[in-house]
């Protein structure tokens, strides 16, 4: 008899606790993670002729293909769209979010690059045009093709 007795408390207790325990799967109250990758930062001096950033991807094997996703925060003054990208050769495709970044707001942006056929130092351009300069922003992605 009491070992039923505490069979039906168990049953009674032992979701509580899960629900205690678990929280009920709840993430709205965590904090969300910053984000610790590369951020580029986007300001008005950087557009232009010399302005930009390299990436250094440093040393790969030939055919090795690389995949890096940033950030690049908007700097600019006022909100900012990638309106497109453009790069220097067909190795190098972009994804990035289509959407506005206000002031101090950051666009996810990737790339990948593959090295098939390459041998040596490699320099490739990316060209970021936004609506914020009729200049493109350039982001340049350097590595060593062994």
């Amino acid at each position: 008899m009491c070992m039923n007795r505490g069979g039906v408390l168990l049953r009674r207790l032992l979701p509580a606790a899960l629900l205690l325990c678990c929280g009920c799967g709840r993430q709205a109250d965590r904090p969300a993670k910053p984000y610790s990758g590369t951020v580029v930062e986007l300001t008005a001096e950087r557009f232009g002729t010399m302005g930009g950033d390299t990436l250094d991807l440093g040393r790969m094997r030939s055919g090795e293909v690389i995949e890096k996703s940033l950030r690049l925060r908007n700097a600019t003054g006022g909100p900012l769209t990638v309106l497109a990208v453009e790069s220097s050769c067909g190795c190098t495709t972009v994804d990035y979010d289509r959407g506005a970044a206000d002031e101090g707001d950051s666009i996810r942006f990737g790339f990948r690059f593959d090295s098939r056929g390459m041998q040596g130092w490699q320099l490739k351009e990316l060209r970021v045009k936004t609506d914020a300069d009729p200049r493109p922003f350039r982001l340049l992605i350097a590595c060593v093709v062994e």
